[in-house]
């Protein structure tokens, strides 16, 4: 069931609050759009759910979006992880709505919606490499991408949906380049995207 969360993140909180702490190794938070589901029930804008329902992020018309963070993962006892879902696996608190077990090979079977921006994974908590994996009915395939973890220097890491060029595009950057205040210009995205790198074309 989600909720909001007081200013360090620790307990439940009746209303919004700006996030003021740190993220303790072992904990997993939720970042979602500040607009309220109309209904909590089937059939409503955004089907049953439970607890706090809020919105996504549905991008402009096309549904073309890009979702920019900035953090570390320094070595802990956990394993972290930066995933992007869809909102109704938030809503419902049912991680099998990301239809795995769907859509794909033997190998890495998959489903309908989940990014794995970047994670470390294989359970060994030290390990210096973290990896990028998408699950997807659209075009189900494993891990097509590593990074070097970012564990003591700040990364910035920008990912773009791109509706028309059915394309998702995911893009490392120093911890100064990026301008968090600013808007992105078209001709950048338009690099980023037309940068063979590691980015692959939808069907």
């Amino acid at each position: 069931m989600q909720s909001y969360v007081n200013a360090d993140g620790t307990k439940e909180s009746a209303a919004p609050v700006q996030f003021g702490g740190s993220i303790p190794a072992g904990t997993e938070i939720n970042i979602t759009s500040d607009v309220p589901c109309a209904g909590t029930t089937a059939g409503t804008d955004c089907g049953w759910s439970s607890g706090l329902a809020l919105k996504g992020f549905s991008g402009d018309a096309a549904g073309s979006k890009i979702f920019v963070t900035k953090f570390r993962m320094p070595i802990s006892t956990s394993t972290p992880a930066y995933w992007i879902l869809p909102g109704q696996v938030l809503r419902s608190s049912q991680y099998g709505c990301n239809c795995r077990e769907q859509g794909c090979d033997a190998t890495y079977k998959g489903g309908c919606g989940e990014l794995d921006v970047v994670e470390v994974t294989g359970g060994v908590a030290t390990t210096l490499v973290a990896s990028t994996s998408i699950y997807s009915y659209q075009n189900c395939f494993g891990g097509v991408g590593q990074w070097d973890r970012p564990v003591n220097e700040t990364a910035v890491f920008v990912v773009i949906f791109d509706a028309p060029s059915k394309q998702i595009g995911i893009r490392r950057l120093g911890a100064t380049e990026f301008d968090f205040g600013g808007a992105i210009p078209a001709a950048t995205v338009d690099a980023w995207l037309a940068n063979p790198g590691k980015t692959r074309a939808m069907q």
